[in-house]
């Protein structure tokens, strides 16, 4: 996660005031002349241009651009977690400022990720980031620019999964019974995705172990994705 420039956790500084604000509509500027706030501060402005303004900065809170309700409670403490998904499905709907990824997670609007990237880091949100990695095709090969929507596949210790998402393709999270731990050897820190993946053997072995499981589970998912084979 991308650390806050602020000293402690709820505390962020601000180096400059968002110019499409003038310095009435600029809630930083209400706040304090010396741009350094904290979350009882955040808490004077109201929750949808508080809720703005973390993701327009995501960097300076410390949010990670793709997130999912749970991440952003800390900044609405008056709210209920029903609250926040209404206000932050109604910024989605507006998109200038955040998106949905698929129901539950979001990603900042102006985030430069790949669509491969944010479905690696939406597994990571739904599954944990120790305990899931990419793995088969989507660990060997690079994207070919097919007609098919991206399908990235990961194992995972939680269970199974197909998202969907319109804008970035498909996620398929297919559960292991094999302990992570057992071959951590195998994988890889893959700078790129900012997760776990499986080498070339690794990925091979998965793919005999459960392509009869995947195929059957994008075929009941309704997805419009083909398992390569390898």
């Amino acid at each position: 996660m991308l650390k806050s420039t602020g000293s402690s956790a709820g505390e962020a500084r601000v180096q400059h005031p968002p110019d499409e604000y003038s310095g009435e509509q600029n809630p930083l500027v209400a706040i304090s002349t010396s741009r350094t706030f904290n979350a009882e501060a955040l808490n004077m402005i109201r929750p949808s241009d508080r809720f703005r303004m973390l993701v327009e900065h995501f960097e300076m809170f410390g949010l990670d651009p793709v997130f999912t309700h749970t991440d952003i409670k800390f900044w609405f403490p008056e709210m209920t977690d029903t609250a926040i998904r209404v206000m932050v499905n109604r910024q989605c709907a507006k998109g200038d400022v955040v998106r949905a990824v698929c129901h539950g997670v979001y990603q900042a609007s102006r985030l430069d990720w790949s669509s491969k990237q944010i479905l690696a880091a939406t597994a990571l949100k739904l599954r944990g980031g120790m305990d899931t990695y990419v793995t088969m095709h989507s660990a060997i090969e690079e994207d070919d620019g097919a007609e098919l929507p991206l399908l990235l596949v990961c194992l995972t210790a939680g269970r199974d999964g197909v998202i969907t998402s319109e804008r970035h393709g498909i996620l398929a999270l297919k559960h292991t019974n094999t302990p992570i731990d057992d071959i951590r050897g195998t994988l890889a820190w893959d700078e790129n995705l900012r997760c776990l993946r499986a080498s070339k053997l690794r990925a091979r072995l998965d793919f005999r172990k459960h392509q009869l499981g995947l195929r059957s589970m994008l075929r009941k998912a309704r997805a419009n994705a083909e398992l390569p084979e390898l």
